[in-house]
């Protein structure tokens, strides 16, 4: 399954930064931030898998990356691209 990251806020925080939609927020630590960063420039407008996503971090940064991922789908900020594609 594919997926894409929908539009989210993200605000600059003294320790880290929020992402928001909505009432939906995720606070994220400055030591994660790059890798929030790579995970929405990946999925932003680019329908893209989860090992496609998981993929593009070493192996000292997949653990997080995925635990981001889950996070991320389960707060769905991150949803199947056939929810945002406009029909045929």
């Amino acid at each position: 399954m594919k997926f894409k990251a929908l539009p989210i806020q993200i605000l600059r925080l003294k320790d880290g930064i929020l992402l928001k939609r909505g009432c939906t927020e995720i606070k994220v630590p400055n030591g994660a931030m790059e890798i929030v960063a790579r995970v929405l420039n990946l999925a932003d407008g680019n329908a893209v898998t989860r090992e496609e996503l998981s993929n593009r971090f070493s192996s000292d940064e997949r653990q997080a990356a995925e635990h981001l991922i889950d996070l991320l789908l389960a707060r769905r900020l991150l949803v199947p691209s056939e929810l945002t594609d406009p029909p045929p």
